[in-house]
């Protein structure tokens, strides 16, 4: 890897100010500027083979737009996991919520057959005597 050097260079403060805040869109400058160095590249390109300047802006189309397809597929694989997930959670909510439900329900039958076994002993008691 290459090393990286700190390098000042002379510029206003409007230059200086729009250069900062490109900075800011890159995980660092070296990015930054390799990013601006291959879209000067292709721009001399076009300019020293004069002849192939449509055929390199439609490279550069094209390559553009596989950059953006493949933006928009991590996004929908992104959004399609967190719906994915969402889901799950309702699932799993709903299905507690189920399971809480029935265990009530069964421990309330329980209470009433106890309290039916109860009042069928004591009528049996009763008619007894």
């Amino acid at each position: 890897m290459a090393e990286t050097k700190v390098t000042s260079v002379r510029a206003d403060e409007e230059t200086t100010a729009q250069f900062k805040s490109l900075l800011e869109q890159f995980p660092n400058g070296t990015e930054c500027l390799k990013t601006l160095l291959n879209a000067y590249e292709l721009e001399q390109a076009k300019g020293i083979l004069t002849g192939q300047g449509t055929d390199i802006s439609d490279f550069q189309a094209h390559a553009d737009s596989l950059v953006r397809a493949y933006i928009t597929a991590l996004d929908l694989t992104a959004n399609a996991e967190n719906r994915i997930r969402s889901e799950f959670h309702e699932l799993f909510d709903s299905k507690d919520r189920i399971i809480q439900d029935l265990q009530h329900r069964a421990e309330a039958a329980e209470q009433r057959l106890e309290e039916m076994s109860d009042a069928v002993s004591t009528s049996k008691t009763l008619t007894k005597h």
